[in-house]
C-alpha cells in the first residue's frame, strides 16, 4: 500500500511505501492503518490530504521517501 500526502503545511508531495508498516503493526484495515502512520509521522490533519493506492504513484522515482516542492 502506498500513501501520497499534499501537506499544506511545507506545501510539498510526500510519497510513503506502508507496506513494512503493515506488517509491523498488524493493521489491515487501511484508513485505521493511514491514520496511525499520520499520528506516528507527526502529520497534522488538517494541513494534510492524502491519497491511498495499490501501487506505487507515478511521481515516484525508487527512494524510500520522495518528496516534491509544488507552489500551491
Amino acid at each position: 500500500m502506498w500513501i501520497s500526502i499534499l501537506n499544506h503545511a511545507t506545501d510539498q508531495i510526500e510519497v510513503a511505501d506502508l507496506s513494512e508498516y503493515e506488517k509491523e503493526t498488524g493493521i489491515h484495515d487501511a484508513e485505521e492503518l493511514v491514520g496511525k502512520w499520520l499520528k506516528d509521522n507527526s502529520f497534522h490533519n488538517s494541513f494534510t490530504n492524502y491519497m491511498i493506492t495499490n501501487d506505487e504513484p507515478d511521481i515516484y522515482d525508487h527512494n524510500t521517501q520522495n518528496y516534491i516542492d509544488i507552489q500551491l
